[in-house]
């Protein structure tokens, strides 16, 4: 499917809401896209200075660019002005982040 399809999509086009993890630097959210009904990740990006900007741009392009069954696949991204950020959106697999899957194992062993 197109990565264009979130080009003029808004933080509000999702439903579902839930905030996986928070830093200073923005927030990672779960939620259904309202024109698919999919789940995916939102990796927030805040965009208050340009340089920091361009940072954000080039991780954008180089996650577009991995193709890898053991990498979470970046879907597309899209600008949200009211809130003043940049989000960048994920493939969400439910099964957790590999942190926890390395957890799981080390219990059962």
């Amino acid at each position: 499917m197109s990565k264009e399809k979130f080009a003029s999509a808004k933080f509000s086009d999702f439903s579902d809401l839930s905030e996986l993890y928070r830093s200073h630097s923005g927030a990672i959210y779960k939620g259904k896209f309202k024109y698919d009904n999919k789940f995916y990740v939102l990796k927030e990006k805040k965009l208050s200075e340009l340089g920091r900007a361009k940072d954000v741009m080039n991780e954008v392009k180089l996650l577009l660019q991995l193709r890898h069954v053991n990498v979470v696949q970046c879907e597309g991204w899209f600008r949200d002005i009211e809130r003043g950020t940049l989000f960048i959106v994920l493939e969400y697999c439910g099964g957790g982040d590999l942190s926890q899957i390395i957890e799981q194992q080390k219990r059962m062993r």
